[in-house]
């Protein structure tokens, strides 16, 4: 077995890296195999980004992408984790979640969000009853949440808006499904942000 401990890193005979920001127990057993599965930083290729693990669909520049679906998705609990914070090799940077991204994802827990999100799309996570810890929730860089966003999640996170672009939490006018109905969340703070209309449901039936 080799420890891999704060920004450690190893590579294996056919020249992929792993790294960990965390201690953590690998066994290498042949060119490939690692076990536990971990993942690598995001590489961008044309119009997906992988690490390993994900393969997610993206649009826009690599200074200013946008995830617009999931192309492969983990099996078994490396399904549990997106971590969208990695880097991404080569430089680029993570701006958008496009409309219904990672809507009803299947085993998807925790999804850790990068400081560079400025928009969630409609219904970006809508229905994924799977997911209970998003990270931070929400970035201060968000300006633009779309309608019914974490509708039908179980996001147990106290809900942090110290967001200075951010001015409206709307709702869809054409169905009763509020932003962030069905979550467990514990507290809500706006007192960071510029927020000036709320729309309808928005944070109706909150499960707390």
């Amino acid at each position: 077995p080799m420890t891999l401990t704060g920004q450690a890193a190893v590579t294996t005979e056919d020249g992929t890296e792993y790294s960990t920001d965390n201690p953590l127990t690998l066994t290498i057993d042949g060119v490939k195999r690692v076990s536990p599965l971990i993942s690598v930083n995001w590489t961008l290729e044309g119009n997906t980004i992988s690490d390993g693990l994900w393969k997610l669909s993206v649009s826009g520049s690599r200074e200013a992408l946008t995830v617009t679906g999931v192309n492969v998705r983990p099996s078994g609990s490396a399904a549990g984790l997106l971590d969208l914070a990695k880097p991404i090799v080569g430089g680029g940077a993570i701006v958008a979640l496009g409309n219904r991204a990672f809507s009803n994802s299947p085993g998807l827990v925790e999804v850790r969000l990068p400081e560079t999100l400025a928009s969630i799309g409609d219904q970006a996570f809508i229905d994924t009853t799977s997911l209970t810890t998003v990270t931070p929730f929400l970035p201060a860089s968000v300006t633009s949440i779309g309608v019914c966003a974490f509708y039908n999640c179980r996001i147990a996170n106290a809900l942090v808006l110290s967001n200075p672009g951010l001015t409206a939490l709307p709702s869809d006018p054409n169905r009763p499904w509020g932003m962030f109905v069905g979550n467990p969340i514990p507290s809500v703070d706006l007192s960071g942000s510029r927020v000036t209309w709320i729309g309808d449901s928005v944070f109706s039936t909150i499960l707390t």
